[in-house]
């Protein structure tokens, strides 16, 4: 394996501000609800190799980094090392939703 296939993209800065992350999490309950939410199925082996390690997992399962972190609060984690490697799926949410929600923030604040 070469070494460039195991960097890992990090995530856009605006999407780790703690003021856009309690954003977020103030928008939680409907970013759950959304009926566009995607459902990602993880296989037994999936479960068992990231066990501990749910950003892992979303790695694997190719999701960006920028929404790593909202996709583990909708999975109701609080920390990536809390996933127990117990779903047959991981809620996957509607990035449009989460893109609007952090442009009217961000376009608020300044």
């Amino acid at each position: 394996m070469q070494i460039n296939t195991l960097e890992r993209k990090q995530p856009d800065s605006r999407y780790m501000d703690p003021s856009i992350l309690q954003v977020l999490e103030d928008h939680l309950y409907v970013l759950k609800k959304d009926p566009d939410n995607t459902l990602l199925p993880v296989s037994n082996h999936l479960n068992y190799k990231y066990e501990g390690d749910f950003y892992g997992l979303l790695n694997e399962l190719k999701v960006v980094p920028k929404y790593h972190y909202i996709t583990m609060r909708i999975n109701n984690l609080v920390n990536s090392t809390d996933y127990i490697g117990d779903k047959d799926f991981v809620i996957f949410p509607n990035v449009n939703e989460i893109d609007t929600i952090i442009n009217v923030h961000t376009t608020q604040i300044t």
